[in-house]
Parts: structure tokens; sequence; C-alpha cells
């Protein structure tokens, strides 16, 4: 009987690769499914700086809430009313995020917004408030101080800060190794663009202001 020695050599090659792809195989798959969830990762982040720096942008205009506290910070007993697009309702800065995000077709539960005003040079403030969408229609909030953004003054800094639960967008087997409480953060800051006040003095001048100015 005659065994041909050139399919012997290559029965034993294929046996080779077989072996060999066995042991590269898993380390390929972890490879593929670690730059998947990097890809993943870079994705939200991304998403969560666009929306935070849209957050700030909003704050800074002065024509929104970011808290359930609608005190004026200038004059006491007094409350703040604004115009529209602001509802005058609580919290619109982190909602405004929310929407964004869901804009997105990102799944926004667990998410908390922090809008603070820290003021200015001249004249620090410490107003922060922290919103949670915690499932509910209108989610939860609580902080301290005047409202940072709609009892703001012009050129005080504004900083909105979402925070994610990263178990939200977790995609692939290795993300189990992952921390259930692992989180992505975006920040981002503006400076208040509110007017400053101007008073107009309404009384008629009854004499000359000047020494050529003509008689009233």
């Amino acid at each position: 009987m005659r065994i041909d020695s050139y399919s012997i050599g290559s029965c034993a090659r294929r046996g080779a690769a077989a072996v060999e792809l066995a042991f590269v195989a898993p380390v390929l798959m972890s490879l593929l499914l670690g730059l998947w969830e990097v890809g993943r990762y870079v994705m939200m982040q991304d998403v969560l700086d666009s929306a935070a720096r849209e957050g700030a942008r909003l704050g800074a205009s002065g024509d929104y809430f970011s808290s359930n506290n609608h005190n004026s910070a200038t004059t006491t007993g007094a409350t703040i009313t604004l115009t529209p697009p602001s509802t005058n309702g609580d919290y619109e800065v982190p909602k405004k995020v929310k929407l964004y995000l869901q804009g997105a077709g990102i799944n926004t539960a667990g998410m908390t917004v922090t809008v603070t005003n820290t003021g200015t040079s001249t004249k620090s403030r410490n107003w922060s408030y922290t919103w949670t969408d915690d499932g509910t229609t209108n989610g939860s909030g609580s902080g301290s101080g005047f409202d940072p953004t709609a009892a703001a003054t012009q050129l005080d800094q504004l900083t909105v800060t979402v925070t994610y639960p990263y178990k939200n967008v977790d995609c692939s087997p290795l993300s189990r190794f992952i921390s259930q409480t692992a989180t992505i953060t975006a920040s981002a800051s503006w400076l208040s663009l509110a007017d400053t006040p101007l008073t107009v003095s309404t009384t008629i001048p009854t004499q000359p202001i000047g020494p050529t100015d003509p008689l009233p």
C-alpha cells in the first residue's frame, strides 16, 4: 500500500492551522470587542460634550431656569418671571440637556445634570443645583443658593456638568469587567450674557444742564 507523503504533509499543516486559530481566535475576538467598546465610549463622550455645551449656552442666555428656586437675588421677597421661550418651569436647562440626548437616541435614565454659578473674580457665588432623570416626568433635583442661570448677572461663570451611567451604553461582553457604577462625565463653562440693568430717569429737566443749552 502506497501512502502519499504530500497528503500527509497537507493534513498536518491544516491541523496545525486549526490549533493556531484556536489559540489566536479568543485574543482577536477580545481585541475586536475592545475596539467596539472603546468606539462606543468615544462616541458617547462626544455626544455628552455637545449636550453639556448646549446646556451651558442656553443657561448663559439667562432665558431659562436651572433650579426650582425662582426667588430674586436682588429684591427680597420678589420672584423672577422670564419671558418666552421660558415656560417658567423648574430645571429647564437640565431638561433641555435631556431632550438633546434623547434626540440623539440616548437613554437618559439615571443621568444627572449639575448647573453651577461661581460668580466673577470680584464677586464670588456658590449657587449649584443638580437634577436627576429618575424616570418620572419631572425628575428630581436639589441644591443651594439662587438660580444659577436665571438669577445670574453679566459675566458670572456658569458650568454645566453632565454625568451619565456607563452601563446604559455598554455593548459588549467586555463591559462586564467594568463597574456598574462607572460614569461618563462631560462639562462646559460659559460666561453669563444676562443684560445689565439700566435705570433711566423719567424726570424732565427744569433748567439747562449746560451753560449753552437752551431753556426748556
